[in-house]
Order: structure tokens, then C-alpha cells, then sequence
């Protein structure tokens, strides 16, 4: 099954999702990409040589995922065994479960459903993600995508005047 009808270009990877693995989490991930939810979604972390995530829940302004439809319920989350896969290559796909970082008003939500994202990118195994995430698919085309996202400079954490700013005007990211 793939994550996107549309075939994979040079800015646009194509994902095989491991639907016998993780049923839940492939079904959903393939909903969200086919509804257009994945769509402009930030990369809000970024580790060189070992991952980035993306799908955290909030405005789709702010780079973020907005479900058009609601999630059904994942039995993924449920069954100790959809948590037994590794990220062992680069391009491995796993549902951010472990560190989930929707805000909390959003998990707050009824029917709410984790829709974050890992992607390792290698060149070595991520075994920090095992355990905690669930693998359900890997970069079939695109890796070079992927790998260009890891490789653009990140803004690291915002100095203290801007945070007292922040939190002035009410703004609890800051924290």
C-alpha cells in the first residue's frame, strides 16, 4: 500500500506502508496522506544521522496536522507486538508514540489520536525509537528528501528575552 496516490518525484517521497505489521497505523497514516492532512506538515524535529518527526497535531497555519476527518481508533496502540519493530535502516517510518508532542489541549480532545511521525535517516540504526514508537513503514523513493530535511540548519531553542516575551502574551510554547 502506499502513502500517496501520487507518484513519488524528486520532492515528493513515496512511502510503503507495512500494513500486515502495524494494520492501525498504516490505515491512518494512508488516510491522513490521502485526505491531503500530511500536506505542508512541519518537521518540527530534526537529528542528523538519526531522525526527524513531523504530523504533531495543530493549526495547519503553523505547519501543523489537522485531521479532516475524524481517526478511528488505533489497535496499534493496544498490542505490545506493533511495538516490537525496529528502526534499523534509514527511511524506517514509525508512529511517534513515546514522545508524543501535540499540544496538551489537543490530546485533551475527545477521539483524539496520535498522528506524529518518525523517519530515520540513517546511516545507522535509531534503537533510542524501539520500544516506544510504531514502525509501519519505510521510504520506498525519496530518501534524498528526507535526507535534505535533516540536513538544513535548525533553529535551536529560543533565547530567554524571547520567552519572557512569550509568555507575556500568553504564549505557553515558551516554556
Amino acid at each position: 500500500m502506499r502513502a500517496s496516490s501520487r507518484p513519488p518525484t524528486p520532492s515528493h517521497p513515496s512511502t510503503d506502508l507495512l500494513g500486515n505489521l502495524a494494520p492501525g497505523s498504516a490505515a491512518q497514516f494512508a488516510a491522513l496522506a490521502a485526505a491531503g492532512d500530511l500536506d505542508g506538515t512541519l518537521f518540527h524535529k530534526v537529528f542528523p544521522g538519526r531522525f526527524i518527526s513531523g504530523g504533531r497535531q495543530g493549526p495547519r497555519r503553523m505547519g501543523g496536522v489537522a485531521p479532516t476527518t475524524p481517526l478511528p481508533p488505533n489497535p496499534d496502540l493496544t498490542a505490545s507486538a506493533a511495538f516490537a519493530g525496529r528502526h534499523l535502516r534509514p527511511g524506517t517510518v514509525s508512529l511517534a508514540v513515546a514522545a508524543a508532542d501535540d499540544d496538551p489541549v489537543v490530546r485533551a480532545r475527545p477521539g483524539y489520536r496520535p498522528a506524529g511521525f518518525n523517519i530515520t535517516t540513517g546511516p545507522g540504526p535509531v534503537p533510542a525509537l524501539d520500544g516506544g514508537n510504531v514502525v509501519f513503514g519505510r521510504v520506498a523513493a525519496g530518501l534524498e528528501v528526507v535526507n535534505g530535511i535533516a540536513a538544513l540548519p535548525a533553529l535551536g531553542p529560543t533565547p530567554g528575552p524571547f520567552n519572557a516575551l512569550a509568555s507575556a502574551i500568553g504564549d505557553d510554547r515558551a516554556a
